[in-house]
C-alpha cells in the first residue's frame, strides 16, 4: 500500500488518484490558467433527506403492526439463539 503524503495539510494517496490501476488517464497536475495561480480547488456536496413527519399512528394502526411483526416473527426461520436475543432486546 502507498505511503500517504502531505502537502499543505491534505492527504493524497498519489498512486491510488493520478496514474493508479484505477484511474490511468486522470492527471493531478494544475490545469493551465491566464493568471499562473498555484491554486486548485475540490469541491464536496452532501445531499440529507428531510426526515418524514407523520401523524401519529392510532390505536387500530399500532395493532396491526404489532400484530404483523408477531406473525413476520412467528413464520422467520429465526433460531431459538436469535428468538431469546430478539426477546431480550425489547
Amino acid at each position: 500500500f502507498p505511503a500517504p503524503v502531505v502537502a499543505r495539510g491534505w492527504w493524497h494517496l498519489h498512486s491510488l488518484w493520478a496514474g493508479g490501476p484505477c484511474f490511468p488517464n486522470l492527471s493531478l497536475e494544475a490545469a493551465p490558467s491566464g493568471n499562473g495561480s498555484p491554486w486548485r480547488l475540490l469541491g464536496a456536496l452532501c445531499l440529507q433527506r428531510p426526515r418524514l413527519m407523520t401523524k401519529p399512528l392510532t390505536r387500530l394502526q399500532k395493532e396491526t403492526v404489532e400484530l404483523l411483526q408477531k406473525v413476520e416473527t412467528e413464520r422467520s426461520l429465526y433460531s431459538d439463539h436469535e428468538l431469546r436475543a430478539l426477546d431480550g432486546a425489547k
